[in-house]
Protein backbone atom coordinates (compact mmCIF):
# COMPACT_ATOMS: atom_id res chain seq x y z
CA UNK A 1 0.00 0.00 0.00
CA UNK A 2 1.32 3.16 -1.10
CA UNK A 3 -0.16 6.43 0.12
CA UNK A 4 1.04 10.34 -0.73
CA UNK A 5 -0.04 13.28 1.45
CA UNK A 6 1.24 16.37 1.83
CA UNK A 7 4.53 15.96 0.26
CA UNK A 8 5.00 12.68 2.47
CA UNK A 9 4.96 8.79 0.84
CA UNK A 10 4.45 6.19 3.21
CA UNK A 11 4.86 2.11 2.01
CA UNK A 12 3.59 -0.29 4.60
CA UNK A 13 4.11 -3.98 3.46
CA UNK A 14 0.89 -5.78 2.36
CA UNK A 15 -0.07 -8.76 5.84
CA UNK A 16 -0.64 -12.24 4.65
CA UNK A 17 -4.01 -13.29 4.91
CA UNK A 18 -5.35 -15.91 6.61
CA UNK A 19 -7.30 -18.89 4.23
CA UNK A 20 -5.10 -17.66 1.34
CA UNK A 21 -2.64 -19.08 -1.02
CA UNK A 22 -0.28 -16.56 -0.65
CA UNK A 23 3.14 -17.28 -2.09
CA UNK A 24 3.71 -20.90 -1.02
CA UNK A 25 3.96 -23.42 -3.80
CA UNK A 26 1.92 -26.29 -1.63
CA UNK A 27 -0.76 -26.08 0.83
CA UNK A 28 -1.63 -28.03 3.41
CA UNK A 29 -4.32 -30.89 3.63
CA UNK A 30 -6.55 -33.06 5.89
CA UNK A 31 -4.38 -32.63 9.71
CA UNK A 32 -2.04 -29.85 8.53
CA UNK A 33 -1.40 -26.30 9.18
CA UNK A 34 0.65 -24.26 7.45
CA UNK A 35 2.30 -20.92 8.47
CA UNK A 36 1.43 -17.66 5.97
CA UNK A 37 3.63 -15.58 8.38
CA UNK A 38 6.36 -13.64 5.93
CA UNK A 39 8.92 -14.28 8.86
CA UNK A 40 9.16 -17.27 11.22
CA UNK A 41 6.27 -17.57 13.27
CA UNK A 42 7.01 -18.75 17.11
CA UNK A 43 5.65 -22.09 18.68
CA UNK A 44 4.86 -21.31 22.20
CA UNK A 45 3.89 -24.21 24.95
CA UNK A 46 0.52 -22.83 25.16
CA UNK A 47 -1.87 -20.41 23.64
CA UNK A 48 -1.04 -17.15 24.46
CA UNK A 49 2.13 -15.09 23.72
CA UNK A 50 2.46 -15.32 27.87
CA UNK A 51 4.13 -18.80 27.01
CA UNK A 52 7.30 -19.14 26.85
CA UNK A 53 8.56 -19.89 22.86
CA UNK A 54 9.67 -23.24 21.88
CA UNK A 55 10.47 -23.13 18.44
CA UNK A 56 9.78 -21.69 15.14
CA UNK A 57 7.84 -22.55 12.13
CA UNK A 58 9.62 -20.80 8.47
CA UNK A 59 7.31 -19.17 5.78
CA UNK A 60 5.10 -21.58 4.09
CA UNK A 61 6.48 -25.04 6.25
CA UNK A 62 3.28 -27.95 6.92
CA UNK A 63 3.23 -29.16 10.43
CA UNK A 64 0.91 -31.98 11.61
CA UNK A 65 -2.54 -30.44 13.63
CA UNK A 66 -2.43 -32.21 16.87
CA UNK A 67 -6.71 -31.48 16.48
CA UNK A 68 -7.25 -29.06 18.97
CA UNK A 69 -7.76 -25.41 19.41
CA UNK A 70 -8.06 -22.84 22.02
CA UNK A 71 -11.79 -21.79 22.68
CA UNK A 72 -12.01 -18.55 20.63
CA UNK A 73 -10.07 -20.18 17.95
CA UNK A 74 -7.10 -17.96 17.77
CA UNK A 75 -4.59 -20.14 18.55
CA UNK A 76 -4.24 -23.86 17.08
CA UNK A 77 -2.53 -27.17 18.74
CA UNK A 78 0.29 -28.25 16.17
CA UNK A 79 2.86 -31.23 16.48
CA UNK A 80 6.77 -30.45 15.68
CA UNK A 81 9.01 -32.28 14.20
CA UNK A 82 10.16 -34.03 17.49
CA UNK A 83 7.19 -35.11 18.44
CA UNK A 84 6.36 -32.22 20.89
CA UNK A 85 2.55 -30.18 20.85
CA UNK A 86 2.75 -26.52 20.67
CA UNK A 87 0.42 -23.53 19.49
CA UNK A 88 0.43 -21.24 16.61
CA UNK A 89 -1.45 -17.82 16.33
CA UNK A 90 -3.84 -18.57 13.76
CA UNK A 91 -4.09 -15.90 11.83
CA UNK A 92 -0.70 -16.98 10.29
CA UNK A 93 -1.51 -20.46 9.89
CA UNK A 94 -3.78 -21.92 7.11
CA UNK A 95 -5.63 -24.76 8.11
CA UNK A 96 -6.07 -28.10 5.48
CA UNK A 97 -9.49 -28.45 7.01
CA UNK A 98 -11.85 -26.07 8.95
CA UNK A 99 -11.56 -24.61 12.19
CA UNK A 100 -14.87 -25.37 13.58
CA UNK A 101 -13.50 -28.70 13.43
CA UNK A 102 -10.51 -29.07 15.95
CA UNK A 103 -12.03 -29.91 19.05
CA UNK A 104 -11.60 -26.94 21.83
CA UNK A 105 -8.44 -27.48 24.29
CA UNK A 106 -9.02 -27.58 28.20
Amino acid sequence: LITISGGLITILPTPPSSGGTGTCATAPSGMQAQSTAVTALNIRRGPSTQFETMGTLTPCQIVPLSGFRNVDSTWVQIITSNGQTGWVFAQYARLGIPMASLAVSN
